[in-house]
């Protein structure tokens, strides 16, 4: 699933593509199937299609989405945290647990998540290269830093050096 994952990567379904995902080089594309190479197959309760290649699927309705950063006027709404009601899971026969059809076997099961821009899975080391691993980190910076209200870390670090330097020196003492 990386090599699909990766073809999406960098791209938005949003004609207009912003100044923030312009400098991390997104693109606009009309065809996200297309483009990420995945078959679109129906849902049972949903009218999302569901992705064929995929080999756990689930069906789901929103629940509830809660606000994050709601103290920082100016990135209220930035991140949105989802919650969702799972309706119906697909997955393929090979995962289940012999003789338990609502079981999966976890010796079978091959997840691949991110973690700092990068695939992991189960197994030490990286799953598989990612297309957003080569993204300077710091452009995502601008989405946790406020310009109307100053966190610690802020702008400060040449202060906090200086402090922490004559905390040392006092303890030398």
């Amino acid at each position: 699933m990386a090599r699909h994952i990766n073809l999406l990567a960098t791209t938005t379904g949003s004609k207009v593509v912003s100044a923030s995902k312009l400098e991390r080089n997104y693109r606009y594309v009309r065809d996200k199937w297309t483009t990420a190479e995945l078959t679109a197959q129906p849902s049972d309760l949903v009218r999302p299609a569901r992705i064929q290649e995929c080999p756990v699927q689930m069906e789901c309705e929103l629940a509830k989405s809660h606000t994050l950063m709601e103290d920082f006027p100016d990135l209220k709404g930035v991140v949105v945290a989802i919650e969702l009601k799972i309706l119906r899971t697909h997955i393929l026969e090979h995962l289940r647990m012999p003789g338990y059809p609502n079981r999966i076997n976890p010796d079978r099961l091959r997840p691949i998540f991110m973690c700092f821009q990068e695939f992991y899975g189960f197994g030490d080391g990286k799953v598989s290269e990612s297309t957003l691993g080569k993204v300077d980190e710091e452009k995502y910076r601008g989405l946790t830093r406020s310009s109307k209200v100053a966190l610690p870390g802020d702008g400060d670090k040449e202060a906090v050096e200086e402090k922490w330097k004559r905390m040392q020196n006092d303890v030398e003492v």
